[in-house]
């Protein structure tokens, strides 16, 4: 299982390696694939054990597309870690390997998703048909492969 974690703008330094480190602990530093933008790339010098995805747009949904098709072929664990997630939570993600989890509250996601290997290219391919609109949410879009190619998924 590999981790993607986006790392939203609004987080210094100290937010995120305080974010990092359960995740880190639980899944190792050879695991962590991180999403960043341009205007982010000081944070390469701070956390040189991540992985870098560059994120051109600042999109959400294009950040999570990209760093989607860079690890096709794994489990994928992903974060915002933007949100506050308590660390019973990211571990009952981690435990339900062989099913696809998502994160919602009142229909929005929530900061983590769990994609199993054998749905990721649905996802993937429902995000690439989804990317022009901007507004959508993550959740929206797990809906939408659930409809267009039956995946199942759980909330939690």
């Amino acid at each position: 299982m590999k981790a993607l974690l986006l790392l939203p703008r609004e987080l210094n330094i100290t937010s995120i390696s305080e974010k990092l480190a359960p995740v880190e602990r639980l899944l190792g530093r050879d695991s962590l694939y991180a999403v960043i933008t341009s205007d982010r790339k000081h944070i390469i010098d701070s956390f040189p054990e991540l992985i870098y995805i560059l994120n051109e747009t600042g999109n959400l949904l294009y950040g999570i597309y990209k760093g989607l098709k860079k690890l096709r072929g794994n489990d994928v664990f992903v974060a915002d870690i933007g949100f506050e997630h308590s660390i019973d939570t990211i571990k009952q993600f981690l435990r339900a390997r062989r099913q696809n989890l998502l994160h919602a509250v009142n229909g929005g996601w929530r900061g983590l998703a769990l994609l199993r290997l054998i749905d990721l290219d649905y996802v993937i391919r429902t995000l690439e048909s989804s990317l022009d609109n901007t507004t959508q949410d993550f959740a929206q879009i797990i809906q939408f492969a659930r409809a267009e190619y039956g995946i199942e998924y759980d909330l939690v």
